[in-house]
């Protein structure tokens, strides 16, 4: 799936993350366009090891990244 996500178009970033039980994904898009209609036809492939549950769309008003 993260193989997917990285070849589409304007796609910048993407951090996934668990507790052990459940996963949360954050993707950051060029495009407010484009990441709007990633959300409103968000899927995951037949027979995918991931349950999907919901996709949302918030605006990045601040980023930081600390030592690489």
């Amino acid at each position: 799936m993260i193989g997917q996500v990285k070849t589409l178009p304007g796609f910048i970033r993407g951090i996934w993350t668990t507790d052990g039980t459940t996963g949360l994904s954050f993707q950051l898009y060029a495009d407010e366009d484009v990441a709007r209609q990633l959300v409103d036809n968000a899927t995951v492939p037949p027979g995918s090891s991931v349950e999907f549950r919901s996709a949302r769309m918030f605006a990045v008003v601040r980023d930081t990244a600390g030592p690489a």
